[in-house]
């Protein structure tokens, strides 16, 4: 495994949701519960809204990659790769491919080589940060753009075991260059951590997920050499409830600081839940230079956590 060099920095985070419509408008929501042995009250499972677009994926990736784009320094950081992250392909191949090349004639950059990437499900956004890490401290690339999107229409069903899917998209900037003065938030990648455990389908296990969970977010604070006191936010995928409290009892950190304040909000954006959940803390202020920030996702049968600094 790769680790962060010492100037791998994550800026100009962006996201885009679609829109927002409450529980009642899930039709059979009752089975589903039933289904999942929810309870059927939304409230008691921290279900407040989810996020649906009419656009397809390529498209609200365009549009959520351009916010990012628009917030670097005039004439700094210009990507020369690009990572789209996603579970929600179309059918056809050489239809992917070509909605893959317009991706980057949309974003005017031309030149830039494409890399996408699947099968980590809600912890891609961790695999790809693993691939842009090791690009850079290959050389290969200066500056990569980084762009998750999701839909659940692709999934057959919106309400799971550990969340109502809800469509959306994030995006960021990984790079190695250290000026960041033109950027208001930019963040030191102190660790990464990744574990995967193949998992048979219809055999998600709460226990085993947050055992799993709990040993990736341990050891992404370990290597990223500061103890759990030194937290000051533990960022999840926005589960429901009783995934929630798992891991609020078993995580060595305060209470406090684990942060699932959007859940009731937007959902469960898939892989895009840690970027929405930062940005968000970003325009609540609630971050300051030398905050430690540690991002864990999960997807099936694959764990990643990864430590920030606050620049």
């Amino acid at each position: 495994m790769n680790e962060p060099r010492q100037n791998s920095i994550l800026c100009s985070i962006a996201y885009k949701l679609g829109k927002l419509s409450g529980a009642e408008s899930i039709q059979d929501f009752d089975d589903a519960a039933s289904k999942y042995k929810l309870p059927a009250d939304p409230g008691l499972l921290d279900f407040g809204s989810y996020s649906t677009v009419e656009t397809d994926i390529y498209e609200l990736a365009v549009e959520c990659a351009k916010e990012t784009l628009s917030r670097l320094p005039a004439g700094k950081l210009r990507p020369d790769a690009v990572i789209l992250t996603t579970n929600s392909f179309l059918e056809s191949p050489q239809l992917r491919n070509h909605r893959m090349s317009e991706l980057l004639i949309e974003l005017d950059l031309g030149g830039a080589i494409p890399f996408c990437l699947s099968f980590s499900e809600c912890a891609n956004f961790h695999s790809a940060l693993q691939i842009a890490i090791s690009l850079l401290s290959q050389d290969q690339f200066d500056n990569i753009l980084v762009i998750t999107a999701d839909k659940a229409d692709s999934y057959g069903e919106r309400i799971t075991e550990y969340g109502v899917l809800s469509d959306g998209a994030a995006s960021c900037i990984i790079t190695g260059e250290i000026a960041q003065e033109a950027i208001e938030h930019s963040y030191r990648i102190q660790s990464l951590v990744q574990r995967s455990v193949p998992t048979p389908i219809g055999e998600r296990n709460l226990a085993s997920f947050v055992y799993n969970y709990r040993d990736v977010f341990n050891l992404s604070i370990d290597k990223g050499g500061i103890g759990f006191d030194d937290v000051t936010w533990a960022i999840h995928n926005n589960f429901f409830a009783p995934w929630q409290n798992a891991l609020k009892q078993l995580l060595m950190v305060d209470e406090s600081k684990v942060y699932f304040d959007n859940v009731h909000k937007f959902g469960h954006s898939f892989a895009a839940d840690n970027l929405i959940n930062l940005r968000e803390l970003e325009k609540e202020q609630l971050i300051g230079g030398g905050n430690n920030i540690v991002l864990t996702s999960s997807g099936v049968g694959h764990f990643g956590s990864a430590c920030l600094e606050k620049l």
